[in-house]
């Protein structure tokens, strides 16, 4: 496959969204269990775990992600519309805080030294760019990993293959199909059965924080209805509320004054319980070319969740169809890419 510009595939200019992925060196399960037998599993943790941490300091919605043995997903929509916001200060105190060396982010740096770094105006403007720019955000993520990973085989060289690759989801149908694609990698690899047993996937964070919300829920009608407690100061939102809001409308939870992730703004004119029997569904058709899919006969997922089952009504109807419109593209945005040397 030719290479293309980095900048002819994101537009660093403006809010978008894109699916990236990264591949392990010659396909090998680096993250998962090796020819030797050796389980390397631990590594699909510094993923999740650098994910979450450079979610807090970048200008960059972290929207899904799916971590699997031998590659990773992560669906990002840029924000270069939140760093003019920031002062010098912020921009500084948020740069020095990376590291492309180390897993973990460096600790808070001393107010001295964030004042010298911001008086130097073109550097900041440099920095303003990188921390709402994919490309660093990956290299900031792949980097550390490598090295890391590296270091405890006591090898060198390439972890990751190559540089990573990256698509611009255009509009919101296919924001949706790839959300739904990145949240079935690991039932349509065989390494899950169902979306809520699928570890290191976005959905499986969502899911997890759903449960707890509907734990409180429960507990506060034992206790005489929802002014027994603030669910919202309760819920904390511990498993997702680094990533960006599923709904469109937003989650509850401020993770942006939580120092968690860039905004509180969402992706998908779906809630969360619509798009968790949407992913079922679809989860349970067997795609082309794949082996794992949901079982039939398992019951829908709200009722496995033990939550309260809501209707499709018309959100997902809408969905159905977007997907209907979404398959009569496929052939032409084929032609397209053919026609532009892209195959």
């Amino acid at each position: 496959m030719p290479w293309h510009r980095r900048r002819d595939l994101i537009d660093h200019s403006t809010v978008g969204a894109y699916h990236c992925f990264s591949r392990c060196v010659r396909r090998a399960f680096l993250c998962g269990e090796d020819v030797s037998g050796l389980d390397l599993g631990h590594r699909r943790d510094w993923v999740r775990e650098r994910l979450e941490a450079l979610a807090s300091v970048f200008a960059i919605d972290i929207c899904d992600h799916a971590v699997m043995d031998n590659h990773l997903h992560v669906i990002l929509r840029n924000r270069p519309d939140l760093v003019p916001r920031w002062s010098d200060e912020e921009v500084a105190r948020r740069w020095l805080r990376l590291s492309r060396r180390s897993l973990e982010l460096r600790p808070e740096p001393r107010p001295k030294r964030v004042r010298k770094l911001a008086k130097d105006a073109e550097r900041i403007k440099e920095l303003r760019f990188r921390l709402s720019n994919i490309s660093w955000f990956m290299l900031m993520l792949n980097e550390p990993i490598a090295r890391t990973a590296n270091s405890e085989d006591e090898v060198s060289g390439h972890f990751f293959g190559e540089r990573f690759g990256s698509v611009r989801l255009e509009d919101l149908e296919q924001l949706l199909l790839c959300s739904l694609y990145v949240d079935l990698n690991p039932v349509r690899a065989g390494l899950a059965t169902t979306p809520e047993d699928s570890k290191y996937t976005g959905a499986c964070d969502r899911i997890q924080d759903r449960q707890e919300q509907a734990a409180l829920e429960a507990a506060a009608r034992e206790r005489g209805g929802p002014g027994a407690f603030n669910l919202k100061e309760l819920l904390t939102r511990k498993y997702a509320g680094w990533m960006a809001p599923l709904w469109e409308g937003g989650d509850g939870y401020d993770g942006v004054a939580a120092g968690r992730r860039a905004s509180n703004k969402g992706y998908l004119p779906l809630q969360l319980d619509k798009y968790l029997q949407l992913l079922d569904e679809v989860g349970r058709e067997l795609a082309p070319g794949k082996s794992g899919a949901i079982p039939e006969e398992l019951p829908p997922i709200l009722e496995r969740l033990g939550l309260d089952r809501v209707r499709w009504g018309e959100a997902v109807l809408k969905a159905a169809r977007c997907f209907d419109r979404i398959a009569q593209k496929a052939e032409a945005l084929r032609l397209e890419a053919r026609r532009h040397g892209r195959p």
